[in-house]
């Protein structure tokens, strides 16, 4: 039987230590950058000081889960929504003062796709629209369904994957009250 050094035992699991630790050291990076990607961005419907608003990341990667949380008390601020619009309509003040009012082809075009009702209930047929790609990319125009969520609840979220390509820009606005509104840049 051959003898095994000392030396020889400890260089062998030395060795067999550090690539082990190479091994977990890559996975680990791994891990690491997976679940950086994997991570859901949020964009809350909130009351911040005096300013109602949508709070949240300014940029998303493409396929990251975009989750939509409202904060709001609904018997308070109402309900909302978190719809796509072209983000130039998002900085046009005559747009939101149309929908302010639930006036314009914009804004009529979602109210039909929601299948709002008559007043004074105004209920919801559809509070989920999610057209071509199964994600947030399709943004309504005054003749063209999007995507968009209506929530009447108090901590009800939506969450959906951003399909949009990277390099557009995703705006957003929220119907029944349309100066909320912002953008997001897709990575």
């Amino acid at each position: 039987m051959q003898a095994i050094s000392v030396r020889g035992l400890w260089a062998g699991l030395l060795a067999v230590g550090a690539v082990a630790v190479a091994v977990i050291g890559v996975t680990g990076s791994a891990s690491a950058e997976q679940a950086q990607a994997a991570k859901t961005a949020k964009l809350k419907m909130a009351v911040q000081g005096q300013k109602l608003d949508f709070f949240g990341p300014e940029s998303v990667d493409k396929g990251q889960k975009l989750e939509i949380v409202n904060k709001t008390s609904v018997g308070e601020i109402g309900p909302h929504t978190f719809t796509l619009v072209d983000p130039k309509l998002v900085d046009s003040g005559k747009e939101r003062k149309r929908c302010a009012q639930f006036r314009g082809k914009l804004c009529q075009n979602v109210l039909e796709a929601h299948q709002v009702g008559p007043p004074p209930d105004f209920p919801v047929g559809k509070p989920n629209l999610d057209k071509d790609k199964k994600g947030w990319d399709k943004e309504f125009t005054k003749t063209k369904k999007g995507d968009s969520w209506f929530t009447d609840e108090r901590g009800a979220t939506e969450t959906r994957r951003v399909k949009a390509d990277a390099g557009d820009t995703i705006g957003y606005f929220c119907l029944v009250h349309p100066f909320m509104r912002g953008k997001l840049e897709v990575k």
